[in-house]
């Protein structure tokens, strides 16, 4: 008798931890914005804002010789700007924080991309005036873009 009674108790406590773990599971994925932000990693969901942050120290490290060129510039015009710079859920290649306006410097695979499409539109709808520059198109684009930020 007091075998089942034990048995009992222990499923419930394992039920009532097992609902302590879906809630807090529930509220940990109410914080974050969605399912996009959370990824596995080693068996443990990770925050991505960790991975993002990661990814924009190595992009700043690794620039293109057409990003090198537009930053030089822009230093010499003493332009504020920050480059590879985590606006919420995407590194943008060059951000401008007194007008909060977004330049991207792309290479030809960008070229009608679907993706760069809706992250522009994100940026537009959160305030951020993202402009899309090929580098090919760099130095003929220059005063375009000089005429933006300053």
């Amino acid at each position: 008798m007091t075998r089942s009674i034990e048995s009992k108790s222990i499923r419930a406590c394992f039920i009532s931890s097992l609902e302590a773990t879906v809630v807090f599971i529930s509220l940990f994925l109410l914080y974050h914005d969605n399912l996009g932000d959370l990824v596995w990693y080693n068996g443990f969901m990770r925050d991505v804002e960790l991975f993002r942050i990661q990814a924009a120290k190595k992009l700043s490290q690794t620039k293109t010789f057409h990003e090198q060129r537009l930053e030089s510039i822009l230093k010499e015009k003493k332009i504020t700007f920050e480059t590879q710079k985590l606006i919420k859920r995407y590194i943008v290649d060059f951000y401008f924080p007194d007008k909060k306006i977004v330049i991207e410097l792309d290479g030809k695979q960008h070229k009608g991309s679907r993706k760069d499409l809706l992250r522009d539109s994100w940026l537009w709808r959160y305030g951020y005036r993202a402009y899309r520059f090929y580098n090919s198109d760099l130095e003929v684009k220059l005063p375009e873009i000089l005429s933006l930020v300053s």
